[in-house]
C-alpha cells in the first residue's frame, strides 16, 4: 500500500518518509528485541540520517532541477496474437 500511495507524492517527500525506517527499526529492535543501544550507535546513525537529510533537502538559494518530462509509452503490439487465424 506505502508504494501505491507514493506515486501521488513528490520525490523528495517519499525520499524524507524513507529516512523514518532506519530509525524506527533501531527503536523497534531497542524495545522488542532488547537490543543494546550505546551512545556510539547513536552517533553514527545521527551521522547517516543527517547526512541523507542533506542529501535530500533543497538549501536556501539552490536552483531546484526541472522534472524530466514523461515519454509517452507505444501501445504493445503483441504479434502473436494478430497473426492467429
Amino acid at each position: 500500500m506505502q508504494h501505491y500511495a507514493q506515486q501521488y507524492l513528490s520525490e523528495e517527500k517519499v525520499a524524507l518518509t524513507h529516512l523514518g525506517e532506519p530509525l524506527f527499526a533501531a527503536l523497534a529492535g531497542a524495545v522488542l528485541l532488547h537490543e543494546a543501544l550505546t551512545p556510539r550507535t547513536g552517533l553514527g546513525g545521527l551521522l547517516i540520517f543527517g547526512a541523507m537529510v542533506l542529501a535530500e533537502v533543497k538549501l536556501r538559494g539552490q536552483a531546484r532541477r526541472p522534472k524530466p518530462a514523461k515519454a509517452p509509452v507505444p501501445p504493445i503490439q503483441n504479434s502473436t496474437l494478430t497473426s492467429l487465424p
